[in-house]
C-alpha cells in the first residue's frame, strides 16, 4: 500500500504567502512623491527576506526530492507486489480452470460413452420390436390355419386359447417395448442436450485458458502492450462463486442425466430378457397344447379307424346274413307252393269225398305255418336291411369324421407345428442377411401349407444350398422350447 503524505510545498505555502505580502507592503509603503530611494535598513531587510525565501525554496525542493524518491520506491515496490499478486491470482485461476476443465472433460467422456451405449440399447430395442413380429406372424398364421378345420372339429380347445394368449402376450410386450423406445429417445435428447452444454462449457474453459495463459505470460518488456484507458471501470462478468456454481451445476446435471440413462438401459435390458422369457413361455405352452391336442386327435382318429373297420366287417357280415335270409325265404317258396297246390287239388274232390279230413287240416296248418315263417323271415329281412342302412350311414359319418380328424391333424401337425419347431426370436441384433434368410424360411413354411412336409424340407435345403456360396455372418442361435 502507498502511504499517504503531505508534500512540503503545501506545508510551507502559508510562509511563502506571508513573506510575499510583507514585501509588497514594503514596496507600496513609501511616498510616491519622493525619489526612488530606500533606507539602508529597508535594504537590509529586503535582502534578509530574499535569503529567507531562497532558503525556504531550497528546503521545500529538497523535501520534495526526498519524498519523491521515497514515493518512487514505494510505488515500485507496490507495483511489483501487485503484479506478483496478479500473476499468482492468474496461476490460481489457471489451476482452477484446468481442474474444472478436467472434470468437465471426464464427465463429457462419460456422457458420450453412455450416449453410445444408449444408442446401442435403442438399436437393440428396435431390433427386438422387429423380432416380435416373427413369432406374432407364426402364431397368427396358426390361428388362421386352424380356421380351416371342418365343422366337427372347430372347437375352442386349449390350443386356440393358448394361441390367443400368446398373441396377447406378444402385443403387450410390443406395447411395452414401444413405450421404452419413447423413453430411450427422450433420454437420448436429454443426453445430447447435456453433452452440448458440457461442450460449450469446455469451449469457454479453453478460450479462458488461452486468454489467461496469454495474460500470465505478459510482462513489462512484452511487445505490443499498450494503454487501455478506463478498462478497469468495466463491470462485465460474474463473480467467482457464480462461475464455480455454473460449472458444478453442469457436472451435477450430467451426472444425474447419466444416472437416469443408466437406469433406463438397465430397465430396457431387464425388460428384454423378461419379454423373451415370457414370450418363450407362452410359445412353449402353445406347443404343449398342440402336442396334447395332436395326441387327442390321433387317439380319436385311431378309435374312429377301428370303429370304421369293425363297421365294415359288420356290414359284410350283415350283407351275408341278409343274403342267407333271402335264400331262406326263397327256399320256402317251393314248400308253400306244394302245400297250396295240394290243397287246391283237394278242392276238386267229389261232393261225398270233400270232407275236412286230417290231410285237409294238416295242409291248412302247413300253409299257415309256412306263411308265419315267411312273415317272420321278411320281418327279419326288413330289420337286417334297416340295420345295413344304418351301418352304411354310420360308415359315411365315420368316413367324414376320419377326414375331419385327418384334416385337423394335417393342420396342427404339418401346417402349425412344422413352423413352431424353433422359437423365431433373437435376443440380440442380427445381420440383414440372417434376417432375410430367416424371413425366407418362414415365408416358405408359411406359404406351402398345402404341400407335404418332405417337399417343404427339400425346397428349404435347395434354397440354403444356393445361398451357401455367399459369405454368411454367423447368426444368433434360436432358443429351443
Amino acid at each position: 500500500m502507498v502511504r499517504r503524505y503531505m508534500p512540503a510545498y503545501r506545508r510551507s505555502k502559508k510562509i511563502v504567502a506571508k513573506i510575499g505580502g510583507e514585501t509588497d507592503h514594503g514596496k507600496n509603503g513609501g511616498d510616491g512623491g519622493q525619489e526612488d530611494r530606500i533606507a539602508p535598513a529597508q535594504w537590509k531587510q529586503d535582502n534578509q527576506n530574499r535569503y529567507q525565501s531562497a532558503s525556504v525554496a531550497r528546503t521545500v525542493s529538497a523535501r520534495l526530492r526526498s519524498e519523491s524518491v521515497w514515493l518512487m520506491s514505494e510505488v515500485g515496490r507496490a507495483t511489483t507486489a501487485a503484479q506478483k499478486d496478479s500473476n499468482f491470482r492468474l496461476e490460481e485461476k489457471l489451476r482452477d480452470t484446468n481442474n474444472w476443465r478436467t472434470e468437465l472433460q471426464n464427465e463429457l467422456d462419460s456422457v458420450v460413452g453412455e450416449t453410445e451405449q444408449l444408442v446401442e440399447t435403442r438399436n437393440q430395442l428396435e431390433s427386438a420390436i422387429d423380432q416380435t413380429k416373427r413369432p406374432l406372424r407364426v402364431t397368427t398364421t396358426c390361428l388362421l390355419a386352424r380356421e380351416g378345420r371342418k365343422a366337427g372339429d372347430r372347437v375352442r380347445d386349449s390350443v386356440e386359447v393358448s394361441l390367443e394368449k400368446e398373441v396377447d402376450m406378444i402385443r403387450v410386450q410390443q406395447g411395452k417395448m414401444r413405450d421404452f423406445l419413447v423413453q430411450v429417445n427422450k433420454q437420448l435428447g436429454a443426453n445430447q442436450t447435456c453433452q452440448a452444454r458440457l461442450e460449450l462449457d469446455l469451449d469457454n474453459k479453453d478460450a479462458a485458458l488461452d486468454i489467461d495463459h496469454t495474460c500470465h505470460n505478459i510482462h513489462n518488456n512484452t511487445a505490443d502492450i499498450q494503454l487501455h484507458g478506463g478498462i478497469e471501470r468495466q463491470r462485465k462478468g460474474s463473480g467467482t462463486t457464480t462461475w464455480e456454481k455454473k460449472s458444478d451445476r453442469n457436472v451435477q446435471d450430467a451426472q444425474r442425466t447419466r444416472a437416469k440413462s443408466e437406469k433406463i438401459r438397465a430397465d430396457v435390458e431387464h425388460h428384454l430378457a423378461t419379454a423373451a422369457n415370457a414370450m418363450l413361455e407362452a410359445w412353449n405352452s402353445s406347443n404343449q397344447s398342440f402336442t396334447a391336442r395332436i395326441g387327442e386327435c390321433s387317439e380319436a382318429h385311431s378309435k374312429l379307424q377301428a370303429h370304421f373297420s369293425l363297421n365294415l366287417q359288420e356290414m359284410y357280415d350283415l350283407s351275408r346274413h341278409i343274403a342267407n335270409i333271402k335264400s331262406a325265404i326263397k327256399a320256402k317258396q317251393a314248400p308253400i307252393k306244394v302245400a297250396q297246390t295240394r290243397l287246391e287239388l283237394r278242392t276238386h274232390r267229389p261232393n261225398g269225398e270233400a270232407t275236412k279230413d286230417m290231410p285237409q287240416i294238416r295242409l291248412t296248418q302247413e300253409i299257415a305255418e309256412l306263411q308265419t315263417h315267411l312273415a317272420k323271415l321278411n320281418s327279419k329281412l326288413a330289420e337286417a336291411e334297416g340295420a345295413l342302412k344304418m351301418l352304411r350311414h354310420t360308415k359315411r359319418q365315420l368316413r367324414e369324421d376320419l377326414n375331419t380328424k385327418a384334416t385337423s391333424l394335417v393342420i396342427d401337425r404339418q401346417k402349425c407345428m412344422a413352423i413352431r419347431l424353433n422359437f423365431p426370436y433373437h435376443t440380440r441384433c442380427v445381420c440383414t442377411a440372417a434376417k432375410d434368410e430367416e424371413n425366407q424360411d418362414l415365408e416358405l413354411l408359411g406359404d406351402e401349407f398345402g404341400e407335404e412336409e418332405e417337399e417343404r424340407t427339400v425346397k428349404i435345403k435347395q434354397i440354403k444350398r444356393k445361398s451357401a456360396r455367399k459369405p454368411r455372418i454367423k447368426q444368433t442361435y434360436y432358443m429351443k422350447f
